[in-house]
Formats: C-alpha cells, structure tokens, sequence
C-alpha cells in the first residue's frame, strides 16, 4: 500500500468508519489541526464522535500529491448532522509517513461560509 493510499483509507476511517488496517498508524502518531495537537487516542475518540454527530459525511479530494514520505491533501468534507444542519469544511493536510506508518499529520482546516472561520491562511485583522 502506498503512502496515497493510507492518506485516503485515514480520510474515509475518519470521516466514514470504513475499516484501518492496524499497522497505518505509529504508535506516537501526533495530528495538529489549527495548530491544535491531537494524540492518536485523542484521534480515534474525536472521530467517532465526528461520525456519531454528523452520520452523513461526503469527502471530497481535491488534489493529492506525494513525495518521499509526505503526503499532500486537499480536500472538502461535507456534513449535514441529525438536526439537518449542513456545514461544509475546507481541509489542508501533510501526513508524514515512515517505514510505511503515519508518524504525523499537519492540517488546517476551516468551515466554508463562515466569517469566523476564514481563514487560518490569512486572518482578517
């Protein structure tokens, strides 16, 4: 499986509850989402909570780039949660990989149609 690959089963693990072959992630395994760090326990919990709250969840990929042991991924997350509520999010993510496990991933991310949320590239002042 290449590193892509990962990239894309992590994306629909999280999102979807699709299945994870056991060896994808390092043990010390660290996400930083808006600068925010996430362990990998903390990760499995906040995803099915993600998953529980907003039980339809399309995912979108943009784009998709790797080189050496880096993944690159842009993608779009839509939600709509069980008071039909729809929201949809902006994604910018770095999976770093070694021997084949994810040791990290680097995201920001923003809701779309939201002042607030925009944006963690570049803040309104």
């Amino acid at each position: 499986m290449t590193n892509k690959e990962s990239v894309t089963g992590i994306l629909n693990y999280a999102l979807k509850g699709s299945p994870l072959k056991e060896d994808t992630f390092s043990a010390d395994f660290i996400q930083i989402i808006n600068g925010r760090p996430v362990t990998l326990e903390e990760f499995h919990r906040g995803t099915a909570v993600l998953r529980q709250d907003h039980p339809i969840i399309e995912l979108t990929i943009l784009s998709m780039a790797a080189s050496g042991e880096c993944v690159h991924s842009h993608h779009l997350v839509a939600t709509v949660n069980q008071s039909n509520e729809k929201k949809r999010f902006e994604v910018f993510a770095r999976y770093d990989f070694v021997d084949g496990k994810a040791v990290g991933c680097f995201e920001s991310l923003r809701e779309l149609n939201v002042a607030e949320s925009i944006d963690v590239f570049f803040p309104l002042r």
